[in-house]
């Protein structure tokens, strides 16, 4: 972690931006980095793609919980069914 507070400092960057993590490991390691970045004025900034926005509220408890939202979700993102 300090490698990564050493790095911004010495480049003067003010943001650095990650893919956005929701639980675990990962998660976890980002919130105390997050914390320890701004002591410093850099902004950690946690990207989400569009579909995880539009699936995650529906997907608490597995896939079989999700599916019945599907074509719901698909609306949502303008996605459009190909005919094969």
């Amino acid at each position: 972690m300090e490698n990564v507070i050493q790095w911004a400092k010495d480049r003067g960057v003010k943001e650095i931006a990650t893919a956005y993590a929701a639980v675990g490991p990962v998660a976890d390691v980002l919130s105390e980095i997050e914390v320890r970045l701004a002591e410093h004025d850099v902004r950690l900034i946690q990207l989400r793609r569009s579909y995880d926005e539009a699936c995650w509220p529906h997907a608490t408890r597995g896939y079989f919980k999700l599916r019945q939202h599907i074509p719901g979700i698909l609306r949502q993102l303008r996605v459009r069914a190909q005919v094969a």
